[in-house]
């Protein structure tokens, strides 16, 4: 009786032009069906994944632009805090050590000794701001001037322990993958005064990998200095723009004579 309803149901089947679908094209169908879906789930990931690597790249360029933004602004103000100190103690590719009358001083006539650097172990990127204090002459000389003292001494090369840990500021808190090299650069641009530069020529850049004293001739002035900000490796294969970001910051407080 079964035999006879299947027959009768092919046949009604047969009659309207339908005789369904066979086991193989059903499982044929199906496959078909899952590789199409397995494209356009690599696709649509590829895309999701490349958004989202735009985006933190995107965020990390602003990051990176409100740490150079604030250096400079430290930088704008550097100067000299007595007639006999430079405004610039120590430099590198990757560290600096300066004088400044900006950042968080009580008065803009006080003046901060400035230290930024990227601590490899913590991978973050410091600035310490030190506000000097007034060690006034006692010797009774009236033609002995006061003089500025800070909490750390402005030998080379700088030790951040010696920083007082109060007056150091966390620039920008790098990422745990990030690897040990510093994303923050300085290239110190010296300038001459119009009577000409007897050992070095105009434009000279110090900005060597080891810390070292900044030690200028009576002609040499710190014109400029270059900070950057960001991996260098980031866009570098072309798939992403390049979250670097550069702020030259000419010093024409420190002298406004330079020669061109």
């Amino acid at each position: 009786m079964m035999n006879a309803l299947a027959a009768r149901i092919r046949a009604r089947f047969a009659e309207n032009g339908d005789e369904g679908f066979t086991l193989v094209e059903l499982l044929a169908a199906m496959a078909i069906f899952s590789i199409l879906m397995a494209m356009i789930s690599a696709v649509l990931l590829s895309g999701i994944s490349g958004l989202t690597h735009l985006a933190k790249s995107n965020e990390d360029q602003m990051v990176n632009q409100r740490v150079a933004e604030s250096v400079a602004r430290v930088l704008r103000y550097a100067g000299k805090p007595e007639i006999t100190r430079d405004a610039f103690v120590c430099a590198s590719s990757t560290s600096l050590v300066f004088y400044s009358s900006s950042g968080f001083a009580l008065s803009n006539d006080v003046p901060n000794k400035v230290h930024i650097w990227f601590d490899p172990t913590t991978k973050n990127m410091y600035m310490s701001i030190i506000p000097a204090t007034m060690n006034p002459d006692n010797d009774g000389v009236s033609s002995t001037p006061d003089t500025w003292q800070w909490a750390t001494a402005s030998a080379c090369p700088a030790n951040p322990a010696n920083d007082p840990v109060a007056y150091r500021h966390v620039l920008m808190k790098s990422d745990p993958e990030t690897p040990t090299t510093s994303p923050l650069h300085f290239k110190v641009l010296l300038g001459c005064l119009q009577s000409g530069c007897a050992t070095r020529s105009p434009g000279t850049l110090l900005n060597g990998t080891t810390e070292a004293p900044v030690t200028l001739t009576t002609q040499e002035i710190v014109q400029s200095v270059e900070v950057i900000v960001g991996d260098p490796t980031v866009g570098s294969d072309g798939k992403l723009p390049s979250n670097t970001v550069s702020q030259q910051v000419r010093l024409q407080n420190l002298n406004p004579v330079i020669q061109s």
